[in-house]
């Protein structure tokens, strides 16, 4: 977009915000406080154990307080609802009478939910992933870890650290990793990502490895791919695209559908048969950008039965979906018929913010591609719920009662609402937007990196020192350089670029892990297919729909309410009725008066300006 365009359609876009406060209301709850949960609440295996005999605290600073007063080193079990080898921690090491004594006696036993409080896992959290057990110093520095491990062996650590702790008095001092030097967020950057992640490619076929040969869903990757093959023309980046996909689908649970969260095995075999939202809700988005970019029907049949399990297992009453189902190897083993005779598998109702704005952009994708009316209007309902439970004017919980204005669930929420503008056409989503960018802002550091979470040098151990994650930094980049294209406003821009820039040389050091910083790349430099959709309110909703059914990976959309009034856009006037103009950098296409003739014009459009 041309500074003359940005400038004109932000100037446009705030006087028709205005106008349209008063022809009709927003439909937006704005604040309301989410629901704290009860202090004693810890996730434990459903399968007989003893693990509640531990004297287990909250992770609150009134824990560290009271291992202080004592004198006692404190123990940090990380765990999950869905977690399978948390529930055998349970069952096994913390199950154990002799384990049970010396951690009542000799320590502060803290038990975290690390989907409540992501900000902890990501400071906590072994190499090795759940469960970790990480004891502590009072002021929440690290003596030593462990991953799962038996009784006997447990004891040992226990032991150690517990001396460590009556020998020494303190823990190893925490220093957060650094993004690195600075980079040029160029996307030259982004064809050496590209390369390492290729290297990552199995031998057998069998999609992109992660260490240990362990197959995760990547769905960030497939997306990356699909817009290089878009970009490029060279079919085998789709291809590739669709490989991964292909592969991915030995996960999917073929009786109940949804996808597991990990294979152990490269043939995809042996999975943790846990089933996260978030999982669910980028597999659905890879399936529906596969499903466009090819054609093959066999996506979109695996995207609707994705969008099944959503409905039928997570889906929530009130809107949104529920954060995971527990893992159970015995139920997921078994046939229609057997499970039929079983109870289902525990779902952790609880309802977070940014697992539910990625779900209700994958559900936008979904229901552009497929016409599916009610994945739009289960889409638009968990959005409402986010704002109206999670959203005050503190920011955005992250929900269950814990932090708020966390990155990544501020990024998800944005991105969110630019999706549900382009599927209504309603105003109040960019400006929504536009609140969240707002709280982002607040998170940069003066290089220009993002914060996870706003500093707190009261914080909790190792919260006192934020981290700029890159991934993190991306998705929030990827964000701001959307909403600069639909708003016009410069601003979004620069600090999407300063936080590219900044932690982009983690993305150098790790590139095949940076799908989603290569991403927000070439959202930044590179111009995207900008639909803007002008007209009265009467008639708007036909070429809407028009808009948003169109694909195309590298679409913005910004629809503008005339309320009969005369619009102008950069140099040209328009006159008040219906009309769509499709630009691409500074070259815009004729006006489209007919929804039935959007596709085919815009087509016609983007070959002439390639």
């Amino acid at each position: 977009m041309t500074t003359n365009r940005a400038l004109t359609l932000a100037v446009l876009a705030a006087a028709l915000a205005t106008a349209m406060h008063f022809l009709h209301p927003r439909t937006l709850v704005i604040e309301s406080a989410a629901e704290e949960p009860k202090k004693d609440e810890f996730p434990f295996s459903p399968r007989p154990n003893r693990a509640r005999e531990i004297h287990w605290r909250a992770w609150a600073k009134e824990s560290f307080e009271e291992a202080r007063k004592a004198g006692k080193p404190v123990v940090v079990s990380l765990t999950a609802t869905w977690c399978q080898k948390c529930h055998e921690m349970d069952e096994g090491a913390f199950s154990d009478e002799r384990v049970i004594a010396l951690l009542n006696e000799k320590f502060v036993c803290i038990r975290v939910d690390t989907d409540r409080y992501p900000e902890v896992k990501d400071r906590y959290l072994s190499s090795r992933g759940w469960p970790t057990t990480a004891f502590c110093s009072p002021d929440g520095e690290v003596i030593s870890k462990t991953w799962f491990v038996g009784a006997e062996e447990f004891l040992g650590l226990a032991t150690k650290a517990a001396e460590a702790w009556a020998r020494d008095g303190k823990g190893a001092t925490y220093r957060p990793p650094t993004p690195g030097a600075p980079v040029a967020a160029d996307p030259a950057e982004v064809e050496s990502i590209l390369a390492a992640i290729e290297r990552t490619w199995a031998a057998d076929g069998s999609a992109w490895a992660a260490p240990g040969d362990t197959r995760f869903p990547s769905y960030a990757i497939v997306e990356l791919y699909v817009r290089k093959g878009w970009d490029t023309g060279e079919k085998r980046w789709v291809e590739r695209a669709a490989a991964g996909v292909d592969a991915t689908l030995k996960i999917e649970d073929a009786v109940e559908f949804g996808f597991y969260r990990v294979a152990m095995k490269p043939d995809w075999s042996d999975p943790h048969f846990e089933k996260l939202l978030e999982t669910n809700a980028g597999m659905l988005s890879a399936l529906v950008q596969v499903w466009r970019a090819t054609g093959e029907e066999k996506y979109g049949k695996a995207a609707s039965r994705t969008v099944e399990y959503l409905g039928a297992t997570l889906a929530q009453g009130e809107g949104g979906w529920s954060a995971s189902q527990d893992a159970d190897p015995d139920y997921f083993a078994l046939d229609r018929a057997g499970r039929e005779k079983r109870a289902k598998p525990h779902v952790d109702t609880t309802f977070y913010s940014g697992a539910n704005a990625q779900a209700a952009s994958a559900m936008f994708a979904y229901a552009a591609a497929s016409g599916d009316g009610a994945a739009r209007a289960a889409a638009a309902k968990a959005l409402e719920r986010v704002f109206a439970e999670c959203w005050g004017a503190d920011g955005l919980a992250h929900g269950g009662g814990a932090g708020r204005d966390l990155l990544r669930d501020l990024a998800l929420a944005g991105d969110a609402c630019l999706d549900a503008h382009q599927a209504t056409g309603e105003w109040a989503w960019v400006k929504r937007a536009e609140d969240v960018a707002g709280r982002i802002a607040k998170l940069a550091d003066a290089d220009g990196a993002l914060f996870d979470r706003p500093p707190d040098p009261e914080g909790i151990g190792h919260l006192k020192m934020p981290l700029k994650k890159s991934a993190d930094n991306a998705r929030a980049a990827g964000f701001l350089a959307r909403l600069q294209h639909v708003t016009g406003v410069e601003k979004w821009k620069a600090l999407a670029e300063g936080a590219l820039k900044a932690t982009g040389g983690e993305a150098a050091r790790y590139p095949a892990f940076s799908a989603e910083y290569a991403t927000a790349v070439l959202k930044l430099r590179k111009y995207p297919l900008h639909v803007v959709v002008v007209g009265p309110k009467d008639g708007l909703a036909k070429m809407v729909a028009a808009a948003d059914r169109f694909w195309h990976p590298w679409k913005t959309v910004t629809v503008l309410e005339s309320g009969g009034a005369e619009v102008k856009f950069a140099d040209l006037e328009y006159p008040p009725e219906l009309a769509a103009y499709a630009c691409v950098a500074e070259a815009c296409g004729p006006p489209v008066h007919d929804p039935a003739e959007f596709e085919e014009m815009t087509k016609a459009f983007l070959e002439r300006n390639k």
